[in-house]
């Protein structure tokens, strides 16, 4: 019996996979040779892990590489599929293998990157091959993914709020500014929330996993409760005088995520995913920081953050698994990112937030900006201090679940089961 570091690997080569050249022998950890078909590394050096038992297709920018499952299928048709072992076809070019051995990835993973990363690849004396080997590095660092706990679930949690018509205009701090932030915010996900699931169930028909599949399914439910919440509340503020938030939501937020969803499923699933990583980089700050977030909310309107925060990290890493299946363009990605940014980070305060100041009668008050620009880019600012969270994200080996926050939410899983959490919270104000 081979050993892990000279397991037989059967090679194909040529645009035939059926053109065997026979079992070659996979050399040692030190080493590494290129094929001498074209320059191409010899993909028969590098020893691969099924690490969970899941590939991912991934699309470079060639769309030259990819991952298909299943022993005995061409590797040039077909849609990608699970693997239920630590087999995996690798095609990069004309060049097809077929692994057996399943290992740790991480050592091939540092001796590619020592190998092929940004300071040596242009000092290898083939270029192409070195950026061939960069793309191998990338699928390999893919595989190696974060996962939750072992008793991670994702379930929808059908819970109505006492947000009412007597609940306080400033409910954030007793401040406008902050509180007109939230309120921007929050009103955008009754569109928002619905165009996540759109963008994510777009694509479940091509999801061959079984537990993917039914965390898909989770999210929706998770989603569309989180959108009626919300709603809700865009109601009450409509009935406050704040009117410009349901118009912009119905004559452009609304028609521009459909439209996306219709012509760009792909960039709309993108933007889902990059959207995604947002929110639940803000749900960890608002609970990891009770003191500066859940704390000074009103009554009536923490437990629907402490809720909605609660199940964003439940499901953050639904859509980025739909979209490594499916697509897994890392342009793509980065891509939709810089367009979330932009809108979070500068357009959310000026197109959201100016109408409502003005009906507060502080959009021209120096001191409710001062304050306000504090709150969001200041040292301890809601954008400012998830900066490291927020970064992970440009790793080209990125997964939600590299920020392991789990634990954060298990208190609030565990209190607002089957409803008793609100209902505990309800008993507090009115015992």
């Amino acid at each position: 019996q081979a050993g892990a570091d000279d397991q037989n690997i059967e090679m194909f080569h040529g645009s035939d996979p059926l053109d065997a050249i026979g079992t070659v022998q996979a050399p040692g950890r030190d080493s590494y040779r290129r094929n001498s078909i074209g320059g191409r590394p010899d993909v028969a050096d590098r020893r691969m892990s099924s690490t969970n038992g899941r590939f991912l297709k991934r699309s470079t920018a060639q769309g030259a590489l990819q991952v298909r499952g299943g022993i005995g299928k061409s590797p040039f048709s077909g849609e990608s599929e699970m693997l239920t072992g630590s087999s995996v076809k690798l095609r990069i070019g004309g060049v097809c293998g077929i692994y057996n051995q399943s290992v740790s990835v991480a050592g091939e993973r540092d001796r590619l990157r020592e190998a092929f990363g940004p300071n040596n690849e242009r000092k290898h004396p083939d270029r192409q091959a070195a950026i061939r080997g960069r793309r191998i590095m990338d699928m390999l660092s893919s595989t190696q993914q974060a996962s939750p706990p072992e008793e991670h679930t994702i379930e929808p949690r059908p819970i109505r709020f006492n947000i009412t018509d007597a609940s306080p205009r400033y409910w954030f701090a007793n401040d406008p500014f902050r509180t007109q932030f939230f309120n921007a915010l929050f009103t955008t996900f009754p569109p928002g929330e619905n165009f996540f699931v759109r963008s994510v169930v777009h694509y479940r028909d091509r999801i061959r996993d079984p537990l993917l599949l039914k965390q898909i399914n989770a999210f929706a439910g998770q989603e569309g409760t989180h959108a009626n919440a919300h709603q809700d509340h865009l109601d009450i503020l409509s009935r406050q005088g704040y009117t410009s938030l349901e118009r912009e939501n119905r004559y452009i937020i609304d028609p521009f995520l459909k439209l996306a969803n219709r012509i760009a499923p792909r960039f709309a699933l993108a933007l889902t995913v990059a959207l995604e990583h947002f929110t639940a980089m803000l749900a960890h700050q608002s609970i990891a920081r009770s003191d500066l977030f859940r704390d000074l909310a009103h009554e009536d309107f923490k437990p629907l953050m402490e809720w909605h925060a609660a199940e964003e990290i439940e499901h953050k890493a639904v859509a980025f698994d739909v979209y490594q299946q499916v697509d897994g363009s890392y342009r793509r990605r980065i891509g939709a990112m810089i367009g979330a940014t932009f809108f979070m980070v500068v357009l959310l305060v000026p197109m959201r937030m100016t109408p409502l100041l003005y009906r507060d009668g502080v959009l021209f008050n120096w001191r409710t900006w001062r304050d306000g620009l504090s709150f969001l880019y200041g040292r301890q600012g809601i954008f400012r201090m998830p900066w490291n969270h927020y970064k992970q994200f440009y790793r080209r080996d990125f997964h939600p679940w590299d920020v392991q926050d789990f634990d954060l939410i298990r208190p609030f899983r565990d209190e607002y089961q089957s409803g008793l959490w609100l209902e505990a919270s309800r008993l507090k104000r009115t015992g």
